[in-house]
């Protein structure tokens, strides 16, 4: 067995975050409440491509309209979820730096080279105004607490929470043992999704376990990486190995061995040219990035969001045209309620015309 299939099969060593998660697991039990983690990105792209025609008609040719409305219905997608969810919200932020692209200059190179209507340029031109607002003016204007490391990604943010909430210590078990919620729409991430950490999608809403997204994928979440290392990933821009396609990839998955039924990617994989891929593609698919810098320990303060909708907010968006019904509210939180069980649910916003 060569040592590149080990290290793809082997179980996750245990993460490291300085002591990050034993902390945070104190202070979430302390307030009583269970945390929901957003990739805000995912959220973003969601609605600036569905609600593109809504955009433009309401706010025309204004850049800063635009990039209010858009923020605003980040937001409130963030607050419908949290009320659905009974959760306490935590933002994770894209860096506008890859650390990847050092490694893989191609990595999600081919974002790009989408085609776009008008409209989609239009609004779509705002992205970093929008992220801009969420992260310097609507998360702070709500109590929102954002992260955002020079580098890394949200996904890569969201895995060190999980991953330093779930690891073992020893004194206590599992750092913390009631449900986590990830909400996003990046199929990376279901890497960390197990035990009662659930998975809410941010385009069909639905809430998922592992079970629930292994015969959704056929990929089970522990597989994820390794999948992912020997067929590559199309969103990503991260090649595969040569001849491994979808059906050789379940079969590797299958029989947990590099050799596979077709002789071309059985050679590939066995070959150093091949080891070597599937080195770069655990670095790049794994979650998260072990890059330099390494990802910091990452500490939760505030817990709750702001109820309401609060009167510097409300002047803000009224001065920039946001309809009030848009205004996002967040649910009266002054009395924590216990982290039980997450409801099943399907969380979704109201249909987008």
């Amino acid at each position: 067995m060569s040592t590149a299939l080990e290290e793809i099969l082997a179980p996750r060593p245990p993460y490291r975050d300085g002591g990050a998660g034993s902390d945070n697991a104190a202070a979430l039990r302390a307030s009583r409440v269970r945390p929901a983690f957003f990739d805000v990105s995912c959220l973003m792209y969601r609605l600036m491509y569905a609600k593109v025609d809504t955009y433009c008609k309401d706010c025309g040719y204004d850049e800063a309209r635009i990039a209010h409305a858009v923020a605003a219905d980040v937001i409130n997608d963030i607050a419908d979820a949290c009320r659905n969810f009974a959760c306490a919200p935590v933002l994770a932020f894209d860096s506008g730096t890859s650390l990847r692209k050092r490694l893989y200059p191609g990595y999600k190179g081919n974002r790009g080279a989408q085609k776009r209507t008008e409209k989609q340029e239009r609004v779509l031109g705002c992205k970093e105004e929008v992220k801009r607002l969420l992260r310097r003016v609507y998360a702070p204007g709500y109590r929102l607490q954002g992260f955002c490391v020079h580098g890394y990604e949200g996904d890569d943010i969201i895995a060190s929470f999980v991953l330093g909430l779930k690891q073992d210590v020893s004194a206590v078990g599992v750092a913390y043992d009631k449900p986590i919620v990830i909400v996003s729409s990046d199929h990376d991430v279901h890497q960390v999704v197990e035990g009662n950490v659930m998975f809410a999608d941010v385009v069909s809403g639905v809430l998922c376990d592992a079970e629930a997204l292994y015969k959704h994928n056929k990929i089970r979440c522990s597989d994820v990486v390794a999948s992912k290392c020997v067929g590559g990933c199309k969103s990503d821009n991260v090649g595969n190995v040569p001849g491994c396609g979808e059906k050789t990839v379940a079969e590797f998955l299958d029989k947990r061995t590099f050799e596979v039924g077709v002789p071309k990617a059985r050679a590939a994989l066995n070959s150093a040219a091949g080891e070597e891929i599937l080195r770069r593609n655990m670095k790049l698919v794994r979650l998260p990035y072990e890059g330099d810098p390494a990802m910091p320990p990452l500490r939760l303060s505030n817990v709750w969001p702001k109820p309401g909708v609060p009167e510097e907010m409300a002047a803000l968006m009224d001065g920039h045209g946001v309809p009030r019904s848009a205004w996002p509210s967040f649910a009266d939180v002054t009395l924590p309620r216990a982290a039980g069980a997450v409801p099943v649910c399907e969380w979704k916003r109201k249909v987008i015309e």
